[in-house]
């Protein structure tokens, strides 16, 4: 007989619900309070999102109901040590993004700003200069996301 190896898990509502399980059971709404915790108050799951996760999560026998609190299984523990590393990136991934975005909206905000108040005649000397660094930004993105330098997808 063949040994399957575990399949890593992909879901990170699944992967925050057992985080939250691994100290020690906890009634649902400990659960939801947890994670807006770890997410410093920016994200805080909804009961319609985390009653149907602790039915999913105990199908697959990784968490048991024990009267109104929820624990993790034996081999709940096992898959979210396997997965630690999945959650940890996932989770560092949404604060990096969220930084980089609120970075990039302050400075989008700055240059539109800046260049409505610059003068005729400082457009006519460096207009076609902030143009061309615009265009090679777009395409940069463009680049990035696999699209062509017109914005849109190419398939080859």
């Amino acid at each position: 007989m063949a040994l399957q190896m575990p399949r890593r898990m992909t879901g990170i509502t699944d992967l925050l619900v057992m985080d939250q399980l691994s100290d020690g059971p906890k009634y649902p709404y400990q659960i939801i309070k947890g994670i807006f915790e770890k997410f410093g108050s920016r994200y805080k799951p909804s009961t319609g999102v985390i009653y149907p996760c602790l039915r999913r999560l105990q199908e697959k026998g990784y968490v048991r109901k024990d009267k109104r609190y929820y624990a993790l299984t034996e081999q709940g523990k096992k898959v979210m040590e396997e997965n630690r590393d999945v959650l940890d990136m996932r989770i560092s991934g949404y604060f990096e993004s969220r930084e980089f975005y609120r970075e990039f909206n302050n400075l989008a905000l700055r240059v539109v700003r800046d260049v409505y108040n610059l003068t005729p005649e400082q457009v006519v000397r460096g207009g076609n200069e902030i143009l061309d660094l615009t265009r090679k930004t777009l395409e940069t993105i463009h680049r990035i996301m696999g699209r062509g330098k017109d914005g849109n997808n190419h398939h080859q």
